[in-house]
């Protein structure tokens, strides 16, 4: 599974001459482009946000789940369906169109509730997680 993913990744190569970078990841079977040194931490910075960070809410999720009475497994079997479909989303209609639930519903009394719910089943950092990430999607939706 890990070669298939590796097979799958996209790699940067910069450089004085990138070309042979680009070379040698087309003899090895795999995607890659040419990137300036200028752009390298920021695109850096991408990968961490869409390949690690963005394990925060999937974790502070299951925090909430499990408040819930809902197990790990419960967890995965019932919610990997609709982040799949987050990631199906992005690919048939980009990031504008990815928005939905109680914040493209501009549902700003749910939205507080479940800030509540999280704060009465003591989970604090993920109350927190969740109105910064809930307003910062407002922004972005030009809903605030």
């Amino acid at each position: 599974a890990a070669l298939s993913r590796f097979q799958d990744a996209y790699f940067a190569v910069e450089g004085k001459k990138p070309e042979w970078g680009i070379k040698l990841m087309k003899k090895l079977d795999l995607k890659a482009f040419i990137i300036r040194r200028s752009q390298k931490m920021l695109y850096h910075t991408a990968a961490v946000l869409a390949g690690n960070l963005v394990s925060a809410p999937i974790i502070a999720a299951f925090q909430s789940a499990e408040a819930a009475g809902i197990s790990e497994d419960d967890f995965i079997l019932r919610f990997r369906p609709l982040m799949q479909s987050v990631l199906d989303n992005l690919a048939n209609e980009g990031t504008q169109n990815i928005l939905s639930g109680p914040v493209k519903r501009k549902d700003i009394n749910l939205l507080e509730q479940q800030i509540e719910a999280l704060n009465e089943a003591e989970l604090p950092d993920e109350s927190k997680l969740y109105d910064f990430l809930s307003k910062y999607l407002q922004i972005k939706a030009g809903l605030l």
